[in-house]
């Protein structure tokens, strides 16, 4: 199929950008003809020059120098949106069937969505967001392209039939990360983006896990540092836990899943978004709410081996199959519904 992924947001390195590269790379190797449009004033992080240099782009940007361009069919198989956080830029509306990803939480299915490219389908990176979307949370946020309320698309957007929304773990390309079994507790790591780590209740966590913490095992935490897909393999790879304590509800938790995907052993600060679901529903995951549990998780894991080890398989197992398998079944399944190819 011909398929045309279209970005409402700058691809800087956030969630949405690499959700969607995600998607757009593993289309492309399951075979699909995998095309990506960008806006004439989107900014592209070095991190995607490679993606890039697979995929093909749409539109002439600012960036064309860095890629090669091609010359777009006269028609898709499948548009597929991906509106995030405060993404009010006017998109095109492209010919064919239109679907649309929801990631965050706090921002209204915004109105161009719903009245202007009038998508088919949409789909929410996690339980968590759909429920929080249909629950009709958050209709103070009055954030779209004029600037106006937005109630009136979300009222609109909830009165579909239930079968126009589902949910879709993104998917996770193995071809970026080394996938491995942790038999030890030797180190832990987290990557943040700066804008998840303000305010006085994130600082006095960081000085706990930077200062208290790494005397008990050693801390990797790095905000906005990481550049290349080979540097977040490498982090990775050099760690055995994730230790994930945000200021920010996550509707899914992009560099969080990365790490269980590799087999790190999930140890999350609790609360009610969507980073409690995999890890939390299959058992993978350990979860505190008080620094003396962190501390209580980690000396036990310390000096039980085995609980690192049954941690990380299960890690293992359940991200192969939620975050890779269902990308290629059930997701491609629910295309072939919309688009009517077999």
């Amino acid at each position: 199929m011909k398929i045309l992924t279209v970005f409402a947001t700058g691809l800087t390195i956030g969630g949405v950008a690499q959700v969607g590269i995600n998607m757009a790379e593993c289309l492309h190797e399951a075979g699909h003809e995998s095309w990506i449009y960008l806006h004439n004033d989107t900014t592209v992080d070095v991190m995607y020059k490679e993606s890039f240099n697979k995929l093909r782009l749409y539109n002439q940007n600012p960036i064309k120098k860095m890629f090669s361009l091609h010359k777009p069919p006269k028609e898709f198989d499948l548009i597929i949106y991906h509106c995030g956080r405060k993404s009010y830029r006017d998109v095109p509306k492209f010919d064919g069937h239109r679907i649309l990803f929801h990631h965050t939480e706090d921002t209204g299915l915004q109105s161009y969505f719903v009245d202007k490219i009038k998508v088919e389908r949409i789909f929410f990176v996690s339980n968590w967001a759909k429920r929080h979307f249909l629950k009709g949370e958050n209709l103070e946020n009055k954030i779209n392209k004029n600037g106006a309320s937005v109630e009136d698309a979300w009222i609109e957007a909830r009165t579909w039939d239930d079968s126009k929304f589902g949910v879709q773990y993104p998917p996770i390309n193995k071809r970026n990360f080394d996938r491995r079994i942790r038999y030890n507790l030797n180190s832990c790591g987290q990557l943040l983006k700066k804008v998840k780590v303000g305010g006085d209740w994130f600082s006095d966590w960081f000085e706990f896990l930077t200062k208290d913490l790494s005397k008990i095992i050693p801390m990797d935490i790095k905000i906005d540092s990481i550049k290349t897909v080979q540097q977040k393999r490498d982090f990775w790879n050099g760690n055995d836990a994730v230790i994930w304590v945000s200021t920010t509800k996550e509707s899914f938790g992009l560099n969080l899943h990365e790490a269980v995907f590799c087999g790190c052993v999930p140890i999350i600060y609790h609360k009610n978004d969507a980073t409690q679901e995999i890890a939390g529903d299959s058992g993978a995951g350990c979860f505190f709410d008080t620094r003396d549990e962190l501390i209580e998780i980690i000396n036990n894991l310390k000096q039980d081996p085995s609980e690192v080890e049954r941690h990380s398989e299960l890690s293992l197992k359940v991200t192969e199959q939620l975050l890779y398998e269902n990308w290629y079944k059930t997701f491609m399944e629910k295309v072939k519904d919309i688009t009517g190819n077999v």
